[in-house]
């Protein structure tokens, strides 16, 4: 997609997007906001005011929340799956000449 963006590119802005750390998943879904710890601090120190309760929502961070989008949506997984089919079976066949039968069998069983 990357070598293809100079085809797209005046369709398409291609923006780089990282992934959530903890601390910026927590801040934009709880409102909490977290003060960075050292790793001296994270091995050696205490702990700070709110990491403690941060753990709590460790299990959500991992299962979506890292991904910046999936604070938008309820089903981020199917979003996700639809952002890929739509990459897969429609943008790249656009750029470059790929069979239909070699992309679908990529998705065979979801």
């Amino acid at each position: 997609m990357l070598q293809s963006a100079q085809d797209l590119s005046r369709r398409v802005k291609l923006i780089p997007v990282s992934y959530f750390s903890l601390r910026e998943f927590i801040f934009f879904s709880k409102g909490m906001k977290l003060d960075p710890l050292s790793l001296q601090e994270l091995l050696y120190g205490e702990l700070k005011p709110g990491y403690a309760s941060a753990d709590l929502y460790f299990r959500e961070y991992l299962e979506g929340g890292v991904l910046p989008f999936a604070l938008e949506v309820k089903d981020w997984k199917t979003a996700l799956s639809n952002i890929l089919k739509r990459v897969v079976l429609a943008d790249i066949p656009r750029v470059h000449p790929v069979a239909l039968e070699e992309t679908e069998c990529l998705f065979e069983g979801s």
